[in-house]
């Protein structure tokens, strides 16, 4: 799934946690034709600007009752 920029990964993590109460996500940026030096300059903008802009944010979990299922 490619999201776009920063604000926009930002933002679909964030609707992510809102639908689904997820609270760890596992990302894979490397897909075998993508070049080096492009995946460690998309891996770096990911540390630098999206996770910071997430690390703050709290998550309800979303826990399934007899009555929901």
């Amino acid at each position: 799934m490619r999201f776009g920029g920063s604000q926009a990964c930002v933002d679909k993590i964030r609707g992510l946690r809102a639908d689904t109460g997820v609270d760890n996500l596992i990302c894979w940026m490397d897909f075998g034709s993508l070049p080096r030096k492009l995946l460690n300059s998309s891996m770096q903008l990911f540390a630098d600007e999206v996770m910071p802009a997430l690390r703050n944010d709290s998550v309800e979990l979303a826990i399934p009752t007899s009555s929901s299922q």
